[in-house]
């Protein structure tokens, strides 16, 4: 009697190493634009595993819409939320430049604007002139 075969996501999801390599691939296929280059990156992927091709493909395969909309409204978030803070006072210190931007939000250089602060290189020089 013939034994019938499991699906190949069972098989997939039951190998952890599998299912992780499957999840790379569908990752690195989502990067690109068109459907055309998801293909090409999926066979060039899954090389010789037909298998794993046929499940790549089936993920491919649904509606990838939600994915684009959230990547353009993500995008249109972060610029419209980009504002020129060069100059604007935080407490005490003033902004003096943005050192990087990432998805959390923003990171500035800025120095002490009051005038409270010295080092202490400055502090010994004042103390030696008093």
């Amino acid at each position: 009697m013939k034994k019938k075969s499991e699906p190949s996501t069972t098989r997939t999801s039951s190998n952890p190493a599998r299912w992780q390599r499957l999840k790379n691939i569908l990752a690195d296929a989502l990067e690109q634009t068109s459907s055309e280059k998801r293909t090409a990156v999926l066979k060039r992927s899954c090389a010789d595993d037909t298998a794993l091709l046929r499940e790549a493909e089936k993920f491919i395969a649904h509606d990838t819409s939600v994915f684009e909309e959230f990547a353009e409204f993500t995008a249109t978030r972060l610029t419209r939320d980009k504002r020129n803070r060069i100059g604007e006072r935080i407490g005490a210190y003033a902004i003096i430049r943005e050192l990087g931007r990432g998805g959390m939000g923003a990171v500035y250089l800025a120095e002490r604007a009051d005038g409270s602060f010295c080092s202490a290189a400055h502090a010994r020089e004042r103390i030696s002139q008093s």
